[in-house]
């Protein structure tokens, strides 16, 4: 900020005024009318018009701001469910390993309270030393992250405060709900009595209603046993089924942001121009290159959510716009984008008012085709149909496109954009946004790696006696290993094929939360390079846990088969 004075010694500048209206909205939206009514009145044009809501300077941190609370406040807790069913997995298989000795405390006096407040110790502990540790780290890692993103605002970060409320939150939440699942499984394990429990469910297997409706007796046997191990453990099925999709939904998401923002941001599909000029005033004769015309306008209906119209030459080469067939568009009637005519449902034929935001007056626009445009909300319409419904001057524009750059005098321009600027800042942001994404996908290979070996070790552990048998009938290591660990392999490639549709549920909601507050509408899009590069890490994660699980089943005995008879 500069006094007066010395603004005026620069060669030329664009002067912007601020008006504030007093009393209530309707107030304020009357004597607004009489303002422009006024400026009018003296002929003074008003070129650009811009609410404070529809101001992105104004809007654009509060919108991010908003999208960032909304995903850290999904994915945390969906990752603090996830580490419940683990830890309550876990803890199941203890009190299992344990159901002796259980059943031996349970028989010489102690009570299921002073049992339970024993094996409760292990929930409450972890959660809440993994809880301090995890705060700590947020606190350490917050100013990097504050840093990076007020870098895109030129603000200073002049400190930090910290929520006592919030910090309390995230110590209290995973020691709350820990110990709320610890505690169910530990009084599910102690329901049983002390004879059972020393006895010990090792021997027996039930076999549950769907193993018994499905008939497997045409399979083979490889085959056959994959299937009824998954049939007998349903819980833990499901258990890996939601985990792999959940990690599958948080890898792809990076991947996902990405595919989209490259598709919103390839300007060669509608914008054929490389250069954008924007007069001061109106300009009349021969224009250097594409002559179009502007205007800003808040719809009637709905929430008065802002749109341009754009005024344009019907036989225009600058954009290029198509049906969803794939037909390219002749300019000669009113064009709504997809992104608009999704909010307002419209169809060809359908009318729509707008009030402007220069003159404050009401106008109908019937809209003749929608294109399959998804650069934001807007309406092109001729030119000369542009200038009639808006008063403008007859022929007059104010604006040129060109595939060249022009040089026109800087006092005559309200404003200049090149396309290649707008990819450099894009380019800019990109490297930003792919640290974040590249965490996110790392994130997710340890939780998709956390989940498979947890249930490939339940796997192993409730099938040791099997495994021990086959070992004495001379099966070898990798017919062994082929039935017992790769009996999970269709379910991990199921979940994969899961997360992808839950994945395109939560991006879609979060892109209609972003284009309610701002004008970025984007389409959710994948690319298939994606997709396959998204199964080859999934599958990773299944091979890494196989690998670390064959050793755990090459040291399972031969006279594992003989405990149950013994016992």
């Amino acid at each position: 900020m500069i006094g007066k004075e010395d603004y005026a010694r620069f060669p030329s500048g664009t002067h912007d005024y601020s008006v504030r209206g007093a009393g209530s909205e309707s107030e304020t939206d009357r004597n607004l009318a009489h303002f422009k009514s006024a400026l009018k009145d003296r002929n003074i044009a008003i070129l650009q018009w811009t609410d404070v809501a529809d101001n992105p300077r104004v809007t654009r941190v509060a919108a991010e701001i908003a999208g960032i609370e909304t995903v850290g406040s999904i994915i945390p807790i969906a990752i603090l469910l996830l580490t419940s069913v683990l830890t309550g997995t876990v803890l199941w298989r203890m009190l299992q390993r344990e159901a002796g000795m259980m059943g031996t405390l349970y028989a010489i006096g102690y009570t299921k309270s002073e049992l339970t407040r024993h094996y409760l110790k292990y929930p409450i502990l972890l959660s809440l030393s993994a809880s301090v540790i995890g705060t700590l780290l947020g606190m350490a890692a917050l100013r990097p992250m504050l840093v990076t993103m007020t870098a895109n605002y030129n603000m200073p970060l002049d400190g930090m405060n910290y929520k006592v409320s919030i910090l309390l939150a995230s110590v209290m939440m995973p020691l709350i709900l820990l110990t709320a699942t610890g505690y169910t499984v530990v009084r599910r394990g102690l329901k049983s009595t002390p004879v059972e429990l020393i006895r010990g469910r090792s021997g027996t297997r039930r076999i549950g209603w769907l193993e018994r409706r499905v008939k497997l007796g045409s399979l083979g046997f490889a085959t056959k046993f994959k299937v009824r191990e998954q049939f007998r453990s349903i819980p833990r099925s499901l258990f890996l089924l939601l985990g792999v999709a959940l990690a599958t939904t948080l890898l792809l998401f990076g991947f996902t942001i990405q595919s989209s923002l490259d598709s919103w941001m390839r300007a060669d599909s509608v914008y054929k121009y490389k250069h954008e000029y924007i007069f001061n005033s109106f300009q009349q004769g021969t224009a250097p290159g594409d002559p179009f015309s502007l205007a800003s306008f808040k719809l009637k209906q709905g929430e008065g959510k802002s749109l341009t119209v754009f005024g344009i030459n019907p036989d225009t080469k600058s954009i290029y716009l198509e049906d969803g067939k794939g037909h390219a568009f002749h300019y000669d009637g009113v064009i709504a984008t997809k992104p608009l005519a999704n909010r307002l449902r419209l169809k060809p034929g359908d009318s729509i008012e707008l009030e402007g935001k220069t003159d404050s007056r009401t106008y109908t626009v019937t809209v003749d085709r929608i294109a399959d445009s998804y650069n934001g909300e807007f309406i092109y319409m001729p030119l000369a149909e542009f200038n009639d419904m808006l008063h403008y001057p007859k022929d007059s524009y104010l604006g040129i496109w060109s595939k060249d750059h022009l040089d026109i005098p800087e006092e005559k321009l309200f404003s200049a954009l090149s396309i290649e600027d707008v990819q450099k800042a894009y380019n800019s942001f990109s490297r930003r946004l792919q640290v974040v994404l590249g965490t996110t996908s790392a994130i997710a290979f340890l939780i998709g790696l956390t989940v498979i070996f947890v249930v490939t070790s339940l796997i192993m552990e409730e099938n040791k006696g099997t495994i021990s048998m086959m070992k004495v009938l001379g099966y070898n290591k990798k017919e062994v290993n082929r039935l017992i660990l790769n009996s999970s392999a269709y379910l991990v490639a199921f979940g994969f094929l899961l997360g992808i549709p839950l994945l395109f549920v939560s991006l879609s909601a979060m892109f209609r939360l972003i284009a309610q507050s701002t004008d970025f509408n984007m389409q959710v899009q994948i690319n298939f390079v994606y997709l396959l590069l998204g199964f080859v890490i999934v599958y990773v994660m299944y091979g890494s846990t196989k690998l670390l699980s064959r050793r755990k089943i090459k040291k399972i005995p031969l006279g594992e088969a003989l405990k149950p008879g013994l016992e």
